[in-house]
């Protein structure tokens, strides 16, 4: 065999190999849906890649992906968020947190027929998210933090215009 024939050969092989690996991460909901999602709830460019909101029927969680030479992957994930079930108007254990290099995003579960917005503050900027049915999501400057907060920091504003703090146990 001719070394001509071989390297052509063997370059079709590469090409179609990264083909159908790069068809198959090609888009976000692919790979979402590969990791569980049934339902994209929310997608923010972060700058540097894009952050997910997925549902997968039980939970919530939040994703970071990037795109590489082989198409879309998570990089980043938190914890999953599992209390859209609960009777409870918001829940202070319900609040996840995901970051990357250049944002991070609180994110949760709130009832929306009672909860207008939840809203967030930190170095003196207040960054809020309406409600939006049942979750919602607050992108934040990634500070180097965990996504932690002091209970003024973090508050629900109720359909009737009244502001409850972190962990809202006048509410629940």
């Amino acid at each position: 065999m001719r070394p001509v024939y071989f390297i052509a050969g063997l370059t079709a092989i590469v090409f179609l190999a990264w083909g159908v690996i790069y068809f198959q991460n090609s888009a976000i909901e692919k790979v979402s849906a590969r990791n569980g999602a049934i339902e994209i709830l929310e997608m923010i460019d972060t700058g540097g890649g894009i952050f997910v909101l997925a549902n997968t029927g039980d939970f919530i969680s939040g994703e970071i992906y990037e795109k590489g030479l082989l198409g879309w992957k998570a990089v980043f994930f938190s914890q999953a968020v599992n209390d859209r079930k609960n009777e409870t108007i918001i829940r202070p254990e319900s609040i996840g947190y995901v970051s990357d290099k250049n944002m991070g995003f609180h994110y949760g579960y709130a009832d929306g027929a009672k909860v207008e917005a939840v809203k967030f503050q930190a170095d003196g900027m207040e960054m809020s998210s309406k409600v939006n049915s049942h979750f919602w999501v607050i992108p934040a400057l990634q500070d180097g933090s965990d996504g932690s907060f002091i209970d003024s920091q973090f508050s629900a504003i109720l359909k009737d215009g009244t502001e409850v703090y972190h962990p809202f146990e006048e509410i629940n």
